[in-house]
């Protein structure tokens, strides 16, 4: 019995021998030199402090990251409930952040294959996960331990929802309303996936049993904001109002085109060119593109609806988002040329790849210089100061640009080194940026008072 598995393993590692070797690569660009670069900042110290009390207090949280500012109203918890096995592991180590990149980037990638091999052909599955696994834009998104990371996995996961679901089935409907809500839940430019679904059901469903069923689908999609309720009904519906306010009390002045240049950086991003000719050349090149592919395939026809459809809603906007929103672009432009590459066939494109492929490993290993800001830095600083006051009291203050004080609080919470918050105790200063006179490391300076200058 137990040579028959390991025969059935060993099987099945040589016919997946590529894909075993394009994952190990994508997990090597994602986790090496990973800890000496991975930000800990404001959403980081947030989830960990969130996760923290649902593991120590047990205060189950009900609801999730704020949407863009403290004017935004609350997304749900999900995101920060997907993180808990991992501070969990960890025995709340702020390393836990490294682990969950490390286990999604993994699922995302053996994910990808097994959905794109099922619904087009294990060639374009392989091209897909080999450009994702290589291309830079998709390294970075993939190593911010933040709620956007999950954005290209629910994209590709509702492609394989709408290809598998039976739609005669009400259930499903209950199914996939629910995933649409959740995936909101996770971030708000992912209610495209809701247009996608809705635009897919359109076509492919009878407008008969589209109209008696769609009811079904709304329902899911409100029984994942149940723990928002929950919270509304007990906070006098503040989330709602938040929700509201943010619509209504916006800026009067509209900017409909405020949108370009941070397409023009995300475009830049992948392709080098800085351009807001090019940026806006591309979009019609793949819209294109897309309109060839669409015809013998329905999921590349709402793959071209959502991309000529995703400028209105940023339109629509009026105000400048932040480059992220275009995340999820990013698995379509991707299962584009994957697919062009297919129908292609050609040997320059592949062996252009490749090269492109070795220079990014190259650039990766040549520039694993440690990241002032990052996780291993911080803790550095934190153990430090830790390592100087020993057992004695301290007060602690930041002379910081607005914002750069975040993650050495949970650090301090973590490492047991806690300073007083008492005016009367000696002083500890970070500072940023560096200054030579005091202990530095990278971009970040500490301040001793007497007794600990000595």
């Amino acid at each position: 019995m137990v040579k028959k598995q390991i025969k059935q393993i060993g099987s099945f590692f040589w016919k997946n021998k590529i894909l075993i070797i394009i994952v190990a690569l994508g997990l090597f660009l994602r986790l090496y030199y990973l800890p000496n670069f991975i930000g800990f900042a404001w959403d980081q110290e947030r989830d960990a402090f969130t996760v923290k009390q649902i593991i120590v207090d047990k205060k189950l949280t009900l609801i999730g990251p704020r949407v863009v500012n403290d004017r935004g109203f609350m997304l749900g918890p999900y995101f920060f409930y997907i993180l808990l096995p991992f501070y969990l592991i960890t025995n709340l180590n702020p390393n836990a952040i490294i682990l969950f990149i490390a286990t999604y980037s993994f699922i995302f990638l053996i994910s990808s294959f097994f959905i794109l091999k099922k619904i087009f052909s294990s060639k374009m599955a392989l091209i897909f996960v080999f450009i994702w696994s290589v291309l830079p834009l998709a390294i970075s998104i993939d190593t911010i331990s933040w709620n956007p990371l999950l954005i290209p996995f629910l994209f590709i996961f509702l492609i394989y929802l709408l290809n598998n679901l039976n739609f005669n089935k009400i259930k499903n409907w209950l199914m996939l309303g629910f995933y649409l809500g959740f995936s909101f839940n996770i971030h708000v430019q992912l209610i495209i996936l809701s247009f996608m679904a809705f635009i897919f059901l359109l076509i492919k469903v009878s407008k008969k049993d589209f109209f008696k069923r769609i009811f079904f689908l709304f329902l899911g999609f409100l029984l994942s904001f149940l723990p928002l309720l929950i919270f509304d009904l007990r906070h006098n519906f503040l989330n709602l109002h938040l929700f509201l306010n943010f619509f209504s009390n916006g800026s009067s002045v509209k900017n409909y085109f405020a949108f370009i240049p941070v397409w023009t950086n995300f475009i830049s991003s992948i392709f080098i060119i800085k351009s807001s000719f090019f940026s806006i050349l591309f979009w019609f090149i793949l819209t294109l593109i897309l309109f060839f592919l669409s015809k013998k395939n329905i999921l590349n026809k709402i793959l071209l609806i959502t991309w000529l459809f995703f400028p209105i809603i940023f339109i629509f906007y009026g105000q400048r988002p932040s480059e992220y929103y275009f995340n999820f672009c990013l698995p379509v432009i991707v299962l584009v040329f994957s697919q062009l590459i297919v129908k292609i066939n050609s040997k320059i494109v592949f062996i252009t790849i490749l090269i492109v492929s070795l220079l990014v490993i190259y650039f990766k290993l040549k520039n694993n210089i440690i990241d002032s800001y990052s996780l291993a830095n911080k803790t550095t600083v934190v153990k430090y100061i830790g390592q100087k006051v020993d057992q004695n009291q301290f007060n602690l203050s930041y002379n910081v640009p607005i914002g750069q004080n975040s993650g050495f609080s949970y650090l301090m919470d973590y490492l047991k080194i806690k300073p007083t918050n008492n005016s009367k105790d000696p002083l500890i200063q970070i500072i940023i940026p560096a200054q030579t006179k005091y202990p530095s490391f990278g971009n970040i300076s500490i301040e001793f008072p007497y007794p600990f200058n000595e």
